[in-house]
């Protein structure tokens, strides 16, 4: 294949992963043939060592090291991604244990370092991790390809607000809850929430009225906002949040919800105040433009309008892909604007596949039990993954660290010793 997207194991359907990558891929698939892999698949060493361009999307793990090493020998490209503010992951986030680490954040750097070129997801972290390396880009996210149609309105007695949220948005609900509790004039909306338990806990006994909504899909958030009219963006000043993208704002504007967002961010650099959405600064800044929203129905229509125009114009990966196109093809030596013509190509998806093996569903969980000490259940499902997929280094590599952190040294050298000699192959097959 000419490019692969290597990423560690997630959910499929989850906001970051179609962001970062399905989408992108799908889009770069009408001009090259691009694949996207996990970790966890059992060809993932082999494929990212011999794809013509390799983009690593986060993936932190010092084999990177070794493919990125192995690629330069053959004259063969690698850009690292760094889509967020590693050094400043919030305490609410699962992975903040993880990023914390001094090591982890130097192994991103190395990686950054070593890598022919970083792309990052937005002006600030390129601004801030720029220096790692002296090819950079920013891919901003956008919207997928689809037909995108301006919702109707419809009179209604009360206006329909909402805000949506996983776990890393812990900070920004509890401010949210917050700005709404003391908000004199929150009888005139009805307040939607979708996000996670913990979260919906905050709004209880604050007498505030939400119609809850479980955290789902993609699909299942899309669903919601058609729900609502106007959307709140909460982005408080802190590092990790200043990394963020805008991605509320252009999922808002192009299902026709009139954004409403933090003065801060990717969103200062994206909504003209007024125009395309509504920016605020403090709390009161924010009352007096949701009861212009509520008062002045005009004013609300003509911004939800533009906003979906500019969207639906401009932040979709349609438009957005030649200059990734452009960035791309200079790193492949197949690569021929003649044969790959960005008006040749209509079919949609057309070069784009995600790989998957069936053990990865095992290998996830395995990795989740292992995660939460539940160290008797993870040996049994990597063991299981082994007996699916024994040249498979993966499993061996983490009963080996399972067994370390149980003080079977013996063991754990055995399993490791046959985790090294199962990589091997792949690696020698490029050297040769």
């Amino acid at each position: 294949m000419q490019c692969l997207l290597l990423s560690h194991p997630q959910t499929r359907n989850s906001g970051d992963y179609l962001h970062r990558v399905v989408w992108p891929g799908e889009a770069l698939g009408e001009h090259l043939s691009v694949a996207a892999v996990q970790t966890t698949h059992p060809n993932a060493i082999h494929l990212a060592v011999t794809a013509e361009l390799l983009v690593i999307n986060m993936v932190v793990d010092p084999l990177m090291l070794d493919i990125i090493d192995t690629r330069k020998y053959k004259n063969l490209k690698t850009i690292y991604e760094i889509s967020d503010d590693f050094c400043h992951f919030p305490n609410s986030l699962p992975m903040h244990d993880f990023y914390a680490s001094k090591s982890n954040q130097d192994l991103i750097k190395e990686l950054a370092r070593s890598a022919d070129a970083v792309q990052f997801s937005s002006q600030y972290l390129e601004n801030k991790y720029g220096y790692l390396n002296p090819v950079t880009k920013v891919f901003r996210n956008h919207l997928p390809n689809l037909d995108y149609r301006l919702p109707k309105i419809y009179p209604k007695d009360k206006l329909d607000i909402g805000w949506a949220g996983s776990v890393g948005h812990y900070a920004d609900a509890k401010k949210l809850v917050s700005i709404l509790k003391n908000w004199p004039d929150k009888d005139k909306i009805n307040v939607h929430i979708m996000a996670p338990d913990s979260i919906l806990e905050l709004f209880k006994n604050t007498g505030i009225h939400v119609e809850q909504t479980p955290t789902g899909d993609m699909i299942d958030y899309l669903n919601f906002l058609k729900e609502i009219d106007i959307g709140i963006a909460i982005l408080e000043n802190e590092e990790f949040n200043q990394g963020r993208s805008d991605g509320k704002y252009i999922e808002y504007a192009s299902c026709g919800v009139v954004p409403i967002c933090s003065n801060s961010g990717a969103y200062k650099n994206s909504i003209i105040d007024g125009t395309n959405g509504f920016l605020f600064d403090n709390t009161d800044e924010l009352y007096k433009k949701l009861n212009q929203l509520i008062d002045m129905p005009a004013l609300r229509n003509r911004v939800r309008e533009k906003a979906w125009e500019e969207v639906t114009q401009t932040r979709v990966h349609e438009k957005a892909v030649q200059s990734r196109l452009k960035f791309y093809s200079s790193f492949i030596k197949t690569y021929s604007p003649k044969t790959h013509s960005y008006f040749d190509i209509v079919v949609s998806k057309k070069g784009y596949t995600e790989l998957v093996d069936p053990v990865e569903g095992i290998l996830l969980i395995a990795l989740e039990q292992h995660i939460h000490g539940d160290y008797k259940t993870a040996e049994e499902l990597y063991q299981m993954v082994i007996q699916r997929a024994p040249t498979f280094y993966l499993p061996w590599q983490r009963i080996s660290e399972l067994y370390q952190q149980v003080n079977l040294a013996e063991q754990a050298e055995s399993f490791s010793n046959t985790a090294r000699r199962l990589i091997t192959p792949a690696f020698s097959s490029m050297a040769a």
